[in-house]
């Protein structure tokens, strides 16, 4: 009798643990925004260390040179972190390829045929 069970559970596991690998729907994905937001970190960091360094060069004086290099340093860090995203927009533009509309045009160079090949993405 503990032989029968043994067997009966066996066959209920075998039989339920096909349904734990069953095909799931693949998540759409979803716009990149990778370069985008590790570019606007290290432009906005760049940013400040040169501000930093060139409020030092610049600024070397008593009367509130401490705030001028602060200020410096905090203008040069947005104006970095600005400059980050929108070259990480860009690169992100040209990653998403679903997004692109228009001809895209590419040399086809084998050993029996020279050309192009020129499609239109809508």
């Amino acid at each position: 009798m503990k032989n029968f069970r043994s067997i009966v559970l066996t066959l209920v596991l075998l039989m339920t643990c096909g349904e734990a690998f069953a095909q799931q729907t693949a998540a759409k994905p979803g716009n990149s925004r990778k370069y985008r937001t590790i570019l606007t970190a290290a432009g906005a960091g760049g940013g400040f260390v040169l501000g930093v360094f060139g409020g030092i060069a610049m600024f070397d004086d008593a009367i509130n040179s401490d705030r001028k290099v602060w200020t410096t340093a905090i203008v040069s860090a947005g104006a970095g972190g600005v400059g980050g995203f929108l070259i990480g927009r860009s690169m992100d533009k040209r990653r998403n390829r679903a997004s692109l509309q228009g001809i895209q045009v590419a040399p086809m160079l084998t050993s029996n045929v020279k050309g192009l090949q020129v499609s239109f993405v809508y």
